[in-house]
């Protein structure tokens, strides 16, 4: 019986939408925690990304090679993520590891929505929007890497904002900048930011006109048949 849940279990995970709650439970996450106590706040965000480590690398791994690189990948962003608040050094460490993960995990989901199909599932679909967000969270961990570096890459008015601190700004950057929308409250203060950003939102652009091409290529196949 416990064999039988622990399957159904990782039959739940391996599910797109499964990866797709994970992901936006951890961005509904910064704005709950601003207004807890920093305990509360830093367990509710280590549990957030911990059903993100864990979901990814069973979402999106297709044989044991790319399973073992992401969970690699997974258990050392959370593990220097849980000793950063007492090591400051580790700040950039840990961006660069969950940079690496989201990058690796991005390719891994979007190697599996372009593959050869003849049809759209809702698979297909959840797989998108997982691609999606996982674009924005690596760039958002890449602008927090760079920050560690260069205090002063960034300048606006959002950075004095309570509701907000550490990664969480940088995931509101990232997403502002992925939907092209640039409120301009939080803006590139280094040519290299300047430079990722624009690389950013000419992602966000071009992948939403491929996947369109490609959905209607093979809702067009699959009417064929």
């Amino acid at each position: 019986m416990k064999a039988v849940r622990q399957s159904q279990l990782l039959q739940t995970l391996a599910q797109p939408r499964a990866l797709c709650a994970t992901l936006v439970i951890l961005m509904l996450t910064g704005p709950l925690v601003a207004y807890l106590d920093e305990f509360s706040a830093q367990l509710m965000t280590h549990v957030a990304f911990a059903l993100v480590f864990l979901s990814g690398p069973v979402n999106a791994a297709k044989n044991d090679r790319e399973w073992w690189l992401t969970t690699i990948f997974a258990a050392s962003a959370l593990l220097t993520g849980l000793f950063s608040p007492l090591l400051d050094e580790l700040v950039l460490v840990d961006s660069v590891l969950s940079a690496t993960f989201f990058a690796y995990l991005c390719y891994l989901t979007a190697r599996n929505l372009f593959r050869a199909e003849t049809t759209v599932t809702d698979g297909t679909l959840w797989t998108a929007v997982n691609t999606y967000i996982i674009a924005g969270m690596f760039f958002a961990f890449l602008y927090n890497a760079v920050n560690a570096v260069l205090p002063h890459a960034f300048a606006g008015q959002f950075l004095q904002s309570p509701v907000r601190e550490g990664i969480d700004a940088f995931i509101y950057f990232s997403f502002a900048t992925l939907t092209t929308v640039g409120y301009g409250d939080l803006t590139p203060n280094h040519v290299f930011v300047a430079t990722l950003a624009y690389m950013e939102a000419l992602f966000g652009q071009l992948y939403l006109a491929i996947l369109v091409a490609r959905l209607v290529g093979l809702y067009s196949a699959s009417n064929k048949t």
